[in-house]
Order: structure tokens, then C-alpha cells, then sequence
């Protein structure tokens, strides 16, 4: 934590990158390293590959989509992102800087990058971002409602496996320092639009169970989505949905983007998602894990439903 945070201090233009489909960790993480920068007085830039979810919009505007520019940073840090092909288009803003730096908690990372923090045991990157500002010195109140975000969708509330001591210690001091607790579960839980609504009734409605009902599996097509006038940001919490089906550990959702197939896994006990989704080039935590695989959904549903059974073999 030291060496980054040296580097950072170090630095002249920081670009902070936080990974592809950006979930609350990613942003609320980046832009709480924002404020951390801002201390020092560092310029910096926050790229996003896509908009910011419409439920994310609260963490502010401090948030730039990347169209190709050509710009020079002197330091680099990739965010929440497990392997450096998380960063999408924006890789080479990584690869040209001069400092490489990394900040993540997924056990899938194998380590890229100059300097990276990684740590699989902190429920969320903000966890690391919080103790940066430690290291620092520096007050979390700028950043309090900010880090906090981080917490509450990595850990969906604070109901996830990830969740530890260490965790709501930290929720305690943000509280303490100012973050407002009720105005992030609001609008991260309790904002759905009316096309994500029916979109997750079909999806629930339509849902195969297999695997004596331990494995809840459904697809998701464009045209589903255009039917619904729902978006991809709409399906984001759908394999989670599925996992809460009594008697499921896994829940499996398949959606067709851009001619490929994403494949996104939520598990609740013994099924280690991030080893199953590694396996399909992808990664993830062990609760929570996806991929981006070539083909169609039907013939992804087959074999994932013929990869669990082997994987359910092996835990009898």
C-alpha cells in the first residue's frame, strides 16, 4: 500500500480506469481515488467504457467515456479489474504509461501492472481504496458516501459471504465520517425501472431448473431486451435473482450482447463460480463470476448445464 501510494503522490496526470460494465465498486472506488488525488492536488481523469449505471448516478459526474482519445497520462491505475482485458478499449492508456499501478480484490487476478494491491480477502476494492486514505492520513468525510457505495453493492447489502468484521468496521467509520447510508440503499436497491420489472418477471417465469433443482438457469436475448424496451444494465442483478430460487446454488444467466454470449454466475455455498467461470476464460469471486464466451445461447446452455453436472459431480 505504501509503494502505491508513493507512486501516486509521485505522479504529474493520473488516468484511473475502472473495469468494463463498471458495477458500484468499480466507479465508487475510482472516484474516491479521485478524491484521494485531490488532496495532493494531482490532475486526473476517471474513463469509463460505457455511461455510468443510471442507479450509480449519484456518485457524481466526475466520470469520462472513453472515445479513442489520444491523450498522455504519466500514471496509470486499473480499478476493480481482475486482468488487464477488463480495461476493454481503454488498455492502452494502461500499457503507455509510465507508472502501471493496480488496485483490486479479485482472487482471479494474477497480478499485472508495476505496482498492485491485490487482496481476494477485502469484500470490496473500496475496502483498499479506505486504506490507502489510511496510509494517507487523510479524512474519509469527502469521500465517506462515496467508499460506502463500494461496500453496499459488493456485498449486496451486506448479505454476501464476502461480507467480514473487517467490513463493517469500515461501514462504521463512514458512517461515522459522514456517509449517507439511507440515500445510497435507496437508490442502488430500491429504483427498478418498470421495463426491468417485466424483464425480470420473463426472465423468472422462463427459467430452466435442472440439476435436481440445484442449478437455475435462463437466456436472455437482444431481441428479449428490445421487446421489453429494457437495457443491458437492466440484467445485471438477473443471476442473482435466479440463485434466490430455495434449493438453488447456482444461478446462471446467459445474455446475447454485440454476437457474443455473457455468461454471469452467483452461487450460494459450495460452488466456486470464479474456478467454474476461469475455466471459460473469464473470472471473478468465488460467490460471484462471469465470462464473455463466442456462440449462441442455445448451445451455451448446454454446456454449461453439462459443465455443472461434472462440477457437481466432484462435490458429492
Amino acid at each position: 500500500m505504501k509503494a502505491l501510494l508513493e507512486a501516486l503522490k509521485g505522479a504529474k496526470n493520473v488516468v484511473i480506469l475502472p473495469h468494463k460494465s463498471a458495477d458500484g465498486d468499480a466507479l465508487a472506488s475510482s472516484a474516491a481515488l479521485g478524491k484521494l488525488l485531490e488532496t495532493y492536488a494531482i490532475p486526473y481523469t476517471i474513463y469509463t467504457e460505457e455511461p455510468p449505471r443510471e442507479d450509480l448516478l449519484f456518485l457524481g459526474d466526475g466520470f469520462t467515456v472513453y472515445e479513442g482519445e489520444e491523450s498522455a497520462f504519466d500514471t496509470a491505475v486499473a480499478v476493480d479489474c481482475g486482468d488487464i482485458f477488463r480495461l476493454g478499449n481503454r488498455a492502452p492508456l494502461f500499457e503507455n504509461a509510465r507508472a502501471k499501478l493496480v488496485i483490486d480484490h479479485h482472487a482471479t487476478n494474477d497480478g499485472f501492472g508495476d505496482i498492485a494491491v491485490i487482496d481476494p480477502s477485502s469484500a470490496a476494492t473500496a475496502e483498499l481504496v479506505a486504506a490507502l486514505f489510511e496510509e494517507a492520513g487523510i479524512s474519509y468525510e469527502k469521500a465517506a458516501t462515496i467508499l460506502y457505495t463500494g461496500l453496499v453493492t459488493d456485498t449486496g447489502g451486506f448479505r454476501y459471504s464476502n461480507t467480514t468484521a473487517k467490513t463493517h468496521r469500515l461501514a462504521a467509520k463512514l458512517l461515522e465520517a459522514g456517509a449517507e447510508s439511507a440515500k445510497v440503499c435507496h437508490a442502488v436497491f430500491e429504483q427498478n425501472s418498470i421495463e426491468k420489472i417485466r424483464l425480470e418477471a420473463a426472465v423468472m417465469g422462463a427459467m430452466t431448473l435442472t440439476h435436481d433443482g440445484r442449478t437455475a438457469l435462463a437466456a436472455v436475448s437482444e431481441d428479449m431486451l428490445r421487446s421489453f424496451g429494457a437495457t443491458d444494465e437492466d440484467t445485471s442483478n438477473l443471476s442473482g435473482l435466479l440463485r434466490t430460487v430455495r434449493g438453488v446454488e447456482t444461478g446462471v444467466l446467459l445474455r446475447e450482447k454485440d454476437g457474443e454470449i455473457k455468461i454471469s454466475m452467483r452461487t450460494n455455498q459450495y460452488i466456486d463460480a470464479a474456478a467454474f467461470c476461469k475455466t471459460l476464460g473469464g473470472g471473478g469471486h468465488a460467490r460471484a463470476a462471469g465470462a464473455t464466451v463466442s456462440g449462441t445461447l442455445s448451445e451455451w446452455q448446454e454446456k454449461i448445464i453439462e459443465k455443472l453436472g461434472e462440477t457437481y459431480g466432484r462435490h458429492r
